[in-house]
């Protein structure tokens, strides 16, 4: 029951385990869809590549999601506005906007059916304590130039205080799409490994990865697409970073709106459709990880009950989430010291989108030298007092934790 419809629906495509040491020019760390895609990109333009997942590849989160594929992320840009700035605002949409067509062409691309869709997507609130803060974000949207509306009322049976219409945004497929992308990638003669734990990485001009099979990588280049960095080169991402789990369930719907929707408020409750199957998911129940114990998928199914009187259930799963403080991932160089590892971290639930562009911007340090959203998703943007506040709370924190073991 637990598993994602993404996986069961899927061919079950394996590739071989690492049996021996090897060289490589740019080594992937995580298969999941922004490892895959730098796989994809890399061999296209002729480099040599290498890609190594610790399970299975399109496995972890990639295949344990909605299946959105929206430049929507919640209220994003108008915060973005606030910290940096309208341009850098308009640098997120654009980059994640160029993200959902690059994926379109790529499902038409691989002739694989992804289940690729265009189709709007909805923010919707149903406190008024909200409705301004949807009101702000649309006036950020205009001033993008984004195509959208503000609206009174959702296609649904669900009474709203305000809704932010994004238009032209797509869901899909996305195990079949990676899978499709990653044979792409062999044939362009990329290496895949699976079941290939990293436990050692010695950064350096070479980085040296040595797995828990005993094999080792020696690397030129290291891209960590790992979700959350399996070496953090003191970039400090635990305390950058706050792990959040969220669930799902798949419901049997014989209809549903052509559009997925997400409101602002707590509990998070989010909505697609899954036509081929006549299957509505719903999300939500979001908290920090481990730190609630609830029945969060009983909440997700009396809801689906109560709402859309759906309630034959025939899909369940949960996923992990890491989330920056400024609510704009990380990607890029890993440190100001190693500019031959980049890593790409903190999605915050929009990892199908984000994923992919930071496939894109990696990319481009690598064949280009250079991005224009260099410095919209570097690390060294962050320059308040917040992330190194939660530095100190982590640290007092693990101090805390060695005195009681001590005493």
């Amino acid at each position: 029951m637990n598993e994602p419809y993404w996986l069961l629906s899927a061919e079950d495509q394996k590739y071989d385990e690492m049996t021996e040491d090897i060289s490589a020019d740019y080594l992937i760390i995580g298969g999941g869809l922004t490892g895959i895609t730098c796989l994809y990109l890399l061999t296209k333009a002729g480099l040599q590549a290498v890609l190594i997942d610790a399970n299975r590849i399109g496995c972890g989160t990639t295949g344990r999601n909605t299946g959105k594929v929206t430049a929507q992320h919640g209220i994003i840009y108008s915060r973005i506005e606030k910290n940096y700035g309208l341009e850098k605002a308009k640098q997120y949409y654009n980059i994640n906007n160029k993200a959902i067509d690059f994926m379109e062409e790529r499902s038409g691309e691989f002739g694989v059916d992804c289940q690729f869709k265009r189709l709007p997507a909805y923010m919707f609130t149903q406190d008024t304590y909200y409705q301004s803060n949807l009101e702000k974000e649309y006036e950020i949207y205009q001033e993008i130039g984004i195509d959208c509306s503000f609206r009174k009322e959702i296609p649904l049976s669900i009474s709203v205080a305000g809704a932010l219409k994004m238009n032209n945004q797509a869901q899909f497929h996305p195990k079949r799409y990676v899978d499709a992308m990653a044979r792409q990638a062999v044939e362009q003669n990329g290496k895949i490994y699976e079941h290939a734990r990293v436990v050692n990485f010695e950064p350096g001009k070479e980085c040296l990865i040595q797995l828990e099979n005993g094999s080792k990588i020696r690397a030129k280049n290291v891209i960590l697409s790992s979700h959350y960095p399996c070496y953090d080169g003191q970039g400090f991402y635990f305390a950058r970073l706050k792990a959040e789990r969220s669930y799902i369930v798949g419901v049997e719907a014989e209809e549903f709106p052509e559009a997925h929707f997400i409101n602002v408020e707590e509990p998070a409750r989010s909505f697609r459709y899954i036509p081929e199957e006549k299957i509505l998911i719903v999300g939500g129940e979001n908290h920090k990880t481990g730190h609630r114990d609830d029945d969060y998928y009983q909440k997700l199914k009396d809801y689906a009950k109560e709402v859309f009187k759906a309630e034959d259930v025939k899909y369940q799963w949960s996923a992990q989430d890491y989330k920056p403080h400024d609510y704009i991932p990380y990607v890029g160089y890993l440190n100001s010291d190693y500019k031959n590892i980049y890593v790409a971290t903190g999605y915050r639930k929009w990892g199908l989108t984000n994923s992919t562009a930071a496939a894109m911007l990696i990319s481009q340090l690598i064949l280009e030298g250079a991005s224009e959203y260099e410095e919209l998703y570097s690390r060294s943007r962050v320059k308040d007092i917040v992330s190194f506040n939660n530095f100190l709370s982590c640290s007092f924190n693990c101090f805390l934790g060695t005195l009681c073991n001590i005493f």
